[in-house]
């Protein structure tokens, strides 16, 4: 009974995200390099900015693959672990 439960949970969550899991993408240019489609992303402080699928899987630092988003007073930026973390 557990696990029929934890299956019917599992399939209310997955559904409820599927809105959510669609590719997003705009045809607005790349804050960074100006390619298009980007994608948005939402700022604290409700400003939009958008990003291309290159830039924002691209450590911005080094150039390997970026794990980490932070945001910046210009947007937001990506950076792989090693990076984001000697950033702090």
């Amino acid at each position: 009974m557990k696990k029929v439960c934890g299956m019917i949970m599992l399939v209310i969550f997955s559904l409820a995200l599927l809105p959510s899991c669609s590719s997003g993408e705009v045809d607005e240019p790349c804050m960074y390099c100006s390619q298009r489609p980007s994608k948005a992303y939402q700022k604290s402080d409700g400003e939009t900015v958008y990003v291309c699928s290159e830039c924002s899987s691209t450590c911005m630092f080094c150039g390997e693959k970026a794990t980490k988003q932070y945001e910046t007073l210009l947007g937001v930026a990506f950076a792989c672990d090693d990076c984001y973390n000697g950033l702090s």
